[in-house]
């Protein structure tokens, strides 16, 4: 977690007991005494002023609130640099200036300004500067060009500004001094002609422009960071009309390599994004929604540059089930409303495909690899096929016998002998009317013919059964 920021105020003193300004018990307020005078007593009151303009707590339902309103995120260093009856000397507010540094304060608000100018002075600032410390110091009330100290050795406005540039500091800790500097300069609102002018500068502060800006990286909102060898941070602190840098032009993404094919039946998964204004809003992710032990395959963003193609994104995947998730974590899309951002994913049968990415509150598409569950590389299972039925084989009939010629025989002397009585023939079970129905029958012995047959005539059977005694018709 981020330390709070500190503040540091540099003025006729602190009023410790306003019931609407952080204290030194619950909010850590500590301070620079000079000229025989307590820091924690403000005898004029311009410095319990700008405190309040910087700091005063919100949502109490007292006085006015701030620049700051939660006094958990900054903490203020109050620098006695001028005296209750606001004077001061150019030596005295230089040691409220070195106290503020050597606290530790990020940002010193100056909201005062007279004397010319010092080499001592403008050297010691240069050192604090170089240090990354913000100095906001007041250009003056004269509506004119000529040049006015301190705010000409380093700074801006007061003490407005001083407290953006704390609130500002505190999302983006990573950013200069001079890049929130230039951030506030980029992304301030005309009250003149275009561009800087001697009565407005480069106009009015304004928090949430220069928060959106800084959103797509401290570069891209405030300019270069790294001076050249032997300079400090103070070699970009130009100050008034000379300050003002347009912001860093997006760096452009690599050129992806040549695509390595997949191996064997796999598919390649390839992501391909283009930022809209706020691209550090956008996040995405690929998991194997079949294979735990793998999870998320690839994952892109949050991203540094605006309106910027993305796509050496991909990876190879099998045959299964995946998760496909984009997320804006502001809630209002990647496109429309703030640039043209978009998102594409290949467009085949394996893969869903969607140009844009505008509901605002819609966070995320879900795709299949294949219609198949999670079954990894498988090749369908062969269905079953059964074998061909041959047809039976018709038991081979005998040809018929030809009864024999009788001889004529003289005539029976003895009564003629009966004929031989048959065998009684076993009953037939009436045959089915389709062969699909065909029913095992009663396989009989022909006398006549000397071999076994089915009982119903009609039909035939198979000669390995009715040898067993039992026979399949078939029609």
């Amino acid at each position: 977690m981020t330390d709070p920021i500190k503040i540091c105020v540099v003025d006729t003193g602190y009023d410790l007991g306003h019931e609407d300004l952080p204290t030194e018990l619950a909010h850590g307020v500590d301070g620079f005494d000079q000229y025989g005078q307590l820091w924690s007593v403000d005898g004029h009151g311009h410095g319990t002023h700008c405190a309040g303009t910087i700091g005063a707590i919100g949502g109490n339902g007292k006085g006015v609130t701030s620049v700051n309103p939660d006094p958990s995120k900054f903490t203020f260093f109050i620098g006695k640099g001028l005296s209750d009856t606001g004077s001061g000397s150019g030596s005295g507010v230089m040691a409220a200036v070195a106290a503020c540094v050597e606290a530790g304060a990020k940002v010193i608000s100056m909201s005062l300004g007279g004397g010319g100018y010092s080499a001592t002075s403008n050297a010691a600032y240069e050192d604090y500067y170089d240090a990354n410390v913000l100095i906001v110091a007041a250009a003056g009330n004269g509506g004119n060009s000529a040049l006015g100290y301190p705010a000409s050795y380093p700074a801006v406005a007061c003490p407005h500004v001083a407290g953006v540039a704390a609130l500002l500091w505190s999302h983006f800790p990573d950013c200069t001094n001079n890049q929130i500097r230039n951030a506030m300069i980029n992304s301030s609102v005309e009250s003149g002609s275009a561009g800087w002018d001697k009565y407005y500068g480069w106009g009015r502060v304004n928090a949430g422009n220069a928060y959106e800006l800084l959103k797509n990286g401290c570069e891209v909102a405030g300019g270069d960071s790294n001076p050249p060898a032997g300079e400090g941070l103070s070699y970009f602190a130009l100050g008034g009309k000379d300050q003002g840098v347009p912001p860093a032009p997006p760096t452009a993404p690599p050129t992806p390599g040549p695509t390595v094919p997949c191996p064997g039946a796999q598919q390649r998964f390839e992501v391909q994004i283009i930022t809209d204004n706020y691209p550090g809003e956008t996040t995405w992710t690929l998991t194997d929604k079949c294979d735990a032990s793998i999870g998320e395959m690839m994952s892109g963003g949050p991203y540094s540059t605006s309106s910027t193609p993305y796509s050496d994104m991909s990876a190879c995947a099998n045959d299964g089930q995946y998760e496909f998730k984009i997320n804006d974590s502001y809630g209002d899309g990647v496109c429309c409303s703030y640039g043209t951002g978009s998102y594409l994913h290949p467009s085949s049968y394996y893969w869903k495909h969607s140009s844009t990415f505008c509901p605002s509150n819609e966070s995320s598409y879900y795709w299949k690899h294949s219609s198949t569950n999670c079954v990894t590389n498988a090749l369908p299972t062969p269905v079953p096929t059964a074998p061909p039925t041959v047809p039976p084989t018709p038991v081979p009939t005998a040809p018929p016998t030809a009864p024999p010629t009788p001889v004529p025989t003289a005539p029976p002397t003895n009564p003629p002998t009966a004929p031989p009585t048959a065998p009684p023939t076993a009953p037939v079970t009436p045959a089915p009317t389709s062969g699909d129905g065909a029913v095992a029958q009663e396989a009989v012995f022909d006398s006549s013919y000397g071999v076994p047959r089915c009982a119903n005539m009609g039909s035939s059977c198979d000669s390995l059964a009715l040898l067993d005694g039992r026979g399949t018709i078939s029609n």
